[in-house]
């Protein structure tokens, strides 16, 4: 039996098809002669999608392949959020097994599609011989500005009979809020989810991360329409949030909620540093003054309004990756996989962003590391067992050798 072997091949060539072809070829060789049997592809928009799909098909042959847009990659050279960047990582070695899916027409049915991902998944990790070591986990790559992740959770949670470990992220458009990819076996979609089902010897262990703290009084949602918050307080719910940014916007642009965002209270069973779910809208409802996100919060959900700090999120970031790494000392790392949201990235960092954040965090770990990554406008993991939707937050995992 091979062992697992993962490579990173990386570019930010402006040309799609120059860029496909370049990071291909880097991780290909990264395998030292093993075949593929997986890749996971992240590229920032401003690419030709179908172009540069076509090009990296091209030089890895056809193997299945998952992936998204983002708003920025994340390699071992760390985040990089230029139109055109792009990351690929390899698997080769048969302790692992891989299947891939997608999943069409998001805005429609994020309920069906939540039960035909679990009823996809559990039929492929049942085919997988038995085995003690078996580990499983779907990485799942939603279209951010169709998706009701409730919605998609609720059916997936009730549905899976195999519960895997569910992490991942919501694709971008270099925060133009318009239209994000979904990438499946060499093709490219939209209004879609796309998922790697990764069954086999090996296991992950992760991190949630926020780095967000609560301003003013307590408030209580207290009317919304699914993933529509209408009223907050009995107030529209734009009015309160405008109250707090600091502009008084008379309309909505993303760039208001980089730093201001709503905290959900979530009372979990047992105590955790950051008892807030971060929550970012997406945009307003026309006519209504309401916010839209990507989960449902429910009327009678007390929330935060929360401003984030700098220091604060490097700081909670790299000692949670320390802690990770210390209570796994003793194991193999073979990958890291990171989903960080767009508003943690430039907006918040400048030029500085790299030499704060991601230089300390992958010093850590060997430099020859294999880590991919990207900004997403959401990331998805979970908290004592129960699958959870986040915004401006940091979820790493790291893939150990079993």
């Amino acid at each position: 039996m091979e062992n697992t072997l993962i490579s990173i091949g990386k570019s930010c060539l402006r040309d799609a098809k120059e860029a496909g072809i370049d990071a291909a070829t880097e991780a290909l060789a990264g395998l030292k002669n093993l075949p593929p049997r997986f890749a996971l592809i992240f590229a920032t928009a401003g690419y030709n999608q179908e172009e540069l799909l076509k090009s990296i098909t091209q030089i890895i042959g056809d193997i299945p392949s998952s992936g998204c847009s983002g708003e920025g990659i994340i390699t071992p050279s760390g985040s990089d959020e230029s139109s055109t960047s792009l990351g690929i990582m390899l698997f080769a070695g048969d302790k692992i097994n891989f299947h891939n899916y997608i999943c069409q027409n998001l805005k429609k049915d994020s309920y069906g599609c939540g039960e035909d991902l679990a009823k996809a998944y559990d039929s492929f990790y049942q085919q997988i011989s038995s085995s003690a070591n078996k580990f499983g986990t779907i990485l799942v790559l939603p279209d951010s500005l169709t998706v009701n992740i409730t919605a998609l959770f609720k059916a997936f949670d009730t549905t899976t009979k195999t519960k895997p470990l569910v992490l991942g992220g919501t694709a971008g458009d270099m925060m133009q809020l318009k239209k994000t990819y979904q990438y499946h076996n060499g093709k490219v979609y939209s209004d879609a989810l796309s998922a790697a089902f990764i069954v086999g010897e090996y296991e992950i262990d992760w991190l949630v991360s926020h780095g967000c703290e609560e301003i003013g009084v307590e408030h209580t949602v207290t009317k919304a329409d699914k993933n529509c918050v209408l009223s907050i307080d009995d107030e529209k719910a734009w009015a309160v949030m405008q109250k707090y940014i600091p502009t008084h916007p008379t309309e909505y642009k993303a760039e208001d909620f980089f730093h201001f965002c709503l905290g959900e209270i979530h009372h979990f069973d047992k105590p955790i540093p950051d008892q807030l779910l971060i929550r970012t809208p997406m945009g307003l409802a026309p006519g209504t003054d309401g916010l839209i996100f990507s989960v449902e919060i429910p009327e009678g959900t007390d929330i935060h309004i929360t401003r984030r700090d700098p220091e604060v999120i490097a700081e909670k970031v790299i000692t949670a990756f320390k802690d990770l790494l210390q209570r796994n000392q003793n194991k193999k790392i073979l990958g890291v996989l990171q989903f960080d949201c767009a508003g943690r990235g430039l907006v918040i960092y400048g030029k500085n962003l790299n030499k704060l954040i991601f230089e300390p965090l992958q010093k850590l770990v060997p430099a020859t590391t294999p880590w991919l990554g990207f900004h997403t406008f959401g990331e998805l993991a979970p908290l004592f067992g129960k699958n959870f939707y986040h915004n401006f937050t940091a979820v790493i995992g790291i893939i150990f050798d079993k």
